[in-house]
């Protein structure tokens, strides 16, 4: 479980060691696939921008949800790593708080999830679902009745998360 609080950097140009690091040959050749999405979602009463990302390489498969404080000089993660081995769940749910006080959940069921073809971020038999007061505030996937029976909701609420981009950012 990885959890982070701290505050928004952002720089602009890589440190020169970067580069040569990126002409390595064997490094080079390791590929990595993300998808970006950015949400909004009312979680205690306000609106903050929620960022999910799907990344998958040789060497790890996750997925990981930001939520960005009310003023967004913060970012509240919580991260999921999708192991391959049989042996581990694909459904479960983490906890994190928000704004110091507010709890969030996050649930998943990745058991029957179809991945397309080297993509990170699964296309069907899925969901990811955010809840916030006792109500679903972000669903993602096609399986939303099983997300609000495993959260314990009847259905989503109002507030459930509207995304920023249309189709969201694809990296």
């Amino acid at each position: 479980m990885f959890f982070d609080r701290r505050p928004s950097t952002a720089t602009s140009q890589a440190p020169p060691l970067a580069e040569k690091i990126t002409d390595d040959p064997v490094i080079a050749k390791t590929a990595q696939n993300t998808v970006t999405l950015a949400y909004q979602a009312n979680i205690a009463s306000y609106w903050h921008n929620v960022t999910v990302v799907w990344v998958k390489n040789l060497m790890n498969h996750s997925l990981c949800i930001t939520v960005d404080s009310r003023d967004g000089d913060f970012h509240y993660t919580c991260k999921v790593d999708l192991k391959p081995w049989h042996f581990w769940s694909k459904k479960g749910y983490k906890s994190f708080e928000v704004e110091s006080s507010q709890r969030v959940d996050v649930y998943w069921d990745l058991r029957s999830a179809k991945f397309p073809s080297g993509s990170p971020e699964p296309c069907t038999d899925f969901y990811v679902a955010i809840v916030s007061d006792e109500e679903v505030v972000l669903l993602l996937g096609d399986y939303k009745k099983k997300a609000c029976l495993q959260a314990d909701k009847i259905e989503a609420g109002p507030g459930r998360g509207r995304p920023i981009l249309q189709e969201g950012e694809r990296i």
